[in-house]
C-alpha cells in the first residue's frame, strides 16, 4: 500500500517516500490515512488486523475512526 501511494505520486505517498529513504517507520497516522483513502478499505483493515497492526496500544484508539 506504501509504495502504490509512492509510486502513483499521491500527496500521502509524497509525504511517506522520504520517511520510507531513511529507512524509517511510516507513523501510525499515515498509514491510517491511507487505509481510509483505499477503495477496497474493509478488505485492508482486515489484513491489517490480521497481522496485529491493532493490536499495539497506541493504534487502538485511532482504530476506532478508521
Amino acid at each position: 500500500m506504501l509504495r502504490e501511494h509512492v509510486s502513483k505520486g499521491t500527496p500521502l505517498g509524497k509525504a511517506a517516500k522520504p520517511i520510507m529513504e531513511r529507512g524509517e517507520l511510516v507513523p501510525d497516522s499515515l498509514v491510517l490515512k491511507m487505509v481510509r483513502s483505499a477503495s477496497s478499505g474493509r478488505i485492508v483493515r482486515t489484513v491489517l488486523c490480521l497481522m496485529g497492526f491493532r493490536e499495539r496500544w497506541p493504534r487502538r484508539n485511532t482504530w476506532a475512526s478508521c
